[in-house]
């Protein structure tokens, strides 16, 4: 796992919601030097604090791991297709 990416999607997406550091830590009861660790990829969060990272960010886990899952983009074509395959069938 990388943990550089990751910390850099938690950093994008805080910082596109406008929230501090300390803001998003607070929001989940971590201390601030421990998000600029995960941030920095110096730590990589237990499973509990990521998802409390995401609910805090309203986002879901996939937006943060996108850089380091090799399936999401099968997951999205995938979803994609059967999509456009159950359209073709409504006619």
């Amino acid at each position: 796992m990388d943990a550089a990416k990751i910390g850099q999607r938690i950093q994008q997406t805080r910082k596109a919601r406008g929230m501090t550091q300390s803001q998003l830590a607070a929001k989940v009861d971590i201390s601030t030097k421990y998000m600029s660790n995960i941030e920095c990829g110096d730590k990589v969060p237990k499973f509990e604090t990521f998802v409390a990272i995401a609910n805090a960010l309203e986002v879901d886990a996939n937006t943060l791991l996108v850089d380091v899952l090799t399936v999401s983009s099968v997951i999205i074509s995938s979803e994609t297709v059967s999509y456009t395959h159950l359209r073709a069938h409504e006619t």
